[in-house]
């Protein structure tokens, strides 16, 4: 009996250290135990900031504006109380701030305070700061949104004062890139990504730091763009480091060319001080964002560049000759690249130049593409809806003018048009592009041709000779029965070919620029036909050969057309000049010099030839 006790004791012993043993191994694989959200936001280093950010706002009392910051900064004021101020959450004796002076006396604090003379009716808040109940509201249907629209930029949202060179919480006016005379949004800003897009990327994230790069690539709206994990961290370390090193360098140049000044070794003060001012906003504007760039790293490097230039036209001002080399962020990323390159910013700021020198009264039709608002949101968006109260438009081009009149009618908005706010945006990636957020994938909004051929397959004109956005009809050989002028497609458009095959060679290639030669012989569908030095000489004979041809025409052309003004009323003479212009239109209008369609660029100038010999066997 005794042996079978000892027995039954010996199981349990041994089941109780099994079951011990289990647990440990339990808790030894067990997942790492994921902080709740409420730690994230308290712990991280951002979330810490804004948790406690209301305490160290009226400890340090230097802002005037502090009572706005309340509908953020407290969560008992947003949730209970709108109408609170500061004082209702000091105690008595307690000093804030009520006003910044703009021209403080020299040694004057440019901060005015007031004293508190009696406790705030919330001072015993716990200074909560941004918590959970800022940005959520719990109803019956659950945890939502207290402000969709803006969770974030109701306080990141204010706008950098060029004026005074100084802005406060500017981080959404550095994404939409407010330059002092341009807009240069991010990419990011133009596809629809908000605050949160990267520093909330997921129900579980809740720290607000920015998104890690590993994050980045696994995420439906980023692996389109972002495959590479080391290469975005390589990337964003590569932003920091130079816009870090280049403001390093305006802030010393900055200091030094106010100690001249102050030191009056300068004899245009004035134009010295307006250049200091200059790059010291640009550096302002920057440092104000604390992204170190990385929320728009074009607009970044266009702020570094013109603070360079501003410092180097005050050398110049004390005789010293300085060229600071331009800083270049464009090589960043795909989208940098359509910005930065010669015609891929002819693209980018196009809406922005076309309003700004109004002088075609089809842009209402521009605006499907040079918008890209226009063309997502809006397709029947016109050009008063882009522009500021007092701007005048082209709304129509009169055909036969007085000598000395413009030929250009204007009309001016009455009032803000609904997307002054668009920034201009001119041809960005959502306007060819289409995002799969679900599937993380980028697609093209229309078929291959129409992506370029929306805007660049305008038909030409052969009864004016004249022609918009031709390039498409060139590539086709479009040309005119009535005029006895043969179609004659490129060799490449029966091979299928379309504009991006060569202006975007790759899904790295986004300059809109031709493929170089090397380029050209490297691709699968060329390397079978061509050489790199080939496809370099052919393209560089036929440029040759068609400039030359249009040279020996244009004075020809000129003498024609001055024969035609003298007699207007001679209808053969006119046909004959209208047509013989027509074909070197046609060219010129391709801008590719005969390369897209050599063989019709041949024919076209030959017959242009033959047309003028008609006309000056006629007409002396």
């Amino acid at each position: 009996m005794r042996g079978a006790k000892l027995l039954v004791v010996a199981v349990v012993v041994a089941l109780c250290l099994a079951g011990f043993a289990a647990l440990v191994s339990s808790a030894e694989n067990a997942p790492a135990k994921i902080p709740s959200l409420n730690d994230q936001a308290k712990n991280s280093p951002l979330g810490s900031r804004h948790w406690n950010i209301f305490r160290n706002v009226y400890n340090n009392p230097e802002d005037p504006e502090q009572t706005r910051c309340l509908s953020c900064h407290s969560a008992v004021v947003i949730v209970d109380d709108p109408k609170a101020q500061l004082p209702d959450f000091l105690r008595k004796g307690q000093k804030y701030c009520y006003e910044e002076l703009e021209n403080p006396a020299p040694g004057q604090s440019p901060f005015l305070y007031k004293e508190v003379t009696e406790d705030g009716k919330y001072a015993d808040n716990e200074l909560e700061g941004i918590t959970c109940r800022v940005c959520h509201v719990m109803d019956k249907n659950g945890l939502t949104l207290r402000r969709p629209d803006n969770t974030c930029t109701l306080c990141h949202g204010r706008v950098f004062n060029w004026k005074t060179g100084s802005g406060h919480h500017v981080t959404q006016d550095f994404i939409e890139g407010h330059g002092e005379t341009y807009w240069s949004p991010s990419v990011h800003y133009t596809l629809g990504m908000r605050c949160e897009s990267c520093h909330t990327m997921n129900a579980i994230k809740h720290d607000y730091e920015p998104a890690k790069p590993e994050d980045i690539v696994r995420d439906g709206k980023c692996m389109g763009c972002h495959r590479s994990a080391d290469e975005l961290e390589k990337m964003i370390e590569t932003t920091k480091k130079t816009v870090s090193a280049a403001l390093e360098s305006i802030d010393a140049r900055v200091k030094a060319a106010q100690d001249l000044v102050a030191a009056k070794k300068v004899k245009d003060a004035k134009a010295a001080e307006t250049l200091i001012a200059k790059a010291k906003a640009r550096y302002a504007f920057i440092e104000g964002d604390l992204s170190h760039g990385v929320h728009n790293p074009q607009f970044a490097g266009q702020l570094i560049n013109e603070a360079f230039a501003a410092l180097d036209e005050f050398d110049k001002l004390v005789g010293k000759a300085t060229k600071t080399a331009p800083v270049n962020l464009g090589n960043l990323m795909v989208y940098s690249q359509a910005q930065s390159s010669e015609l891929g910013n002819r693209h980018w700021d196009m809406l922005e130049r076309t309003i700004f020198n109004p002088e075609d009264p089809d842009q209402d039709r521009c605006i499907v593409c040079h918008s890209a608002v226009a063309i997502v949101d809006d397709p029947k968006a016109k050009v008063a809806d882009f522009l500021q109260k007092g701007q005048k438009y082209c709304v129509q081009e009169l055909t036969n003018v007085p000598p000395g009149q413009s030929p250009f009618v204007y009309a001016t908005a009455e009032q803000d048009g609904k997307y002054v706010k668009n920034r201009l945006e001119g041809i960005t990636c959502r306007v060819c592009h289409t995002f799969d957020t679900a599937n993380g994938t980028i697609g093209l909004r229309r078929n291959k041709e129409q992506t370029c051929g929306l805007c660049h397959g305008r038909a030409f004109n052969w009864n004016t000779g004249s022609g918009h956005h031709v390039e498409l009809a060139f590539f086709k050989g479009q040309g005119s029965k009535e005029k006895g002028v043969p179609d004659m497609p490129s060799l490449k458009v029966s091979m299928g070919f379309a504009c991006q095959d060569c202006h975007f060679m790759d899904n790295t290639k986004h300059d809109y620029a031709p493929a170089t030669p090397e380029q050209i012989a490297a691709h699968p569908k060329c390397k079978s036909c061509h050489t790199a030095k080939e496809v370099g000489e052919r393209i560089e004979s036929i440029q040759k050969e068609v400039k030359a041809a249009l040279a020996k025409l244009e004075p020809r052309l000129a003498k024609a057309k001055a024969y035609v003004d003298k007699n207007p009323q001679n209808a053969e003479a006119k046909e004959l000049y209208i047509q013989a212009q027509a074909g070197v239109n046609f060219v010129e209008d391709d801008f590719s010099y005969g390369v897209h369609n050599p063989a019709f660029a041949r024919a076209l100038l030959e017959r242009s030839d033959k047309l003028l010999n008609q006309f000056e066997a006629k007409f002396k």
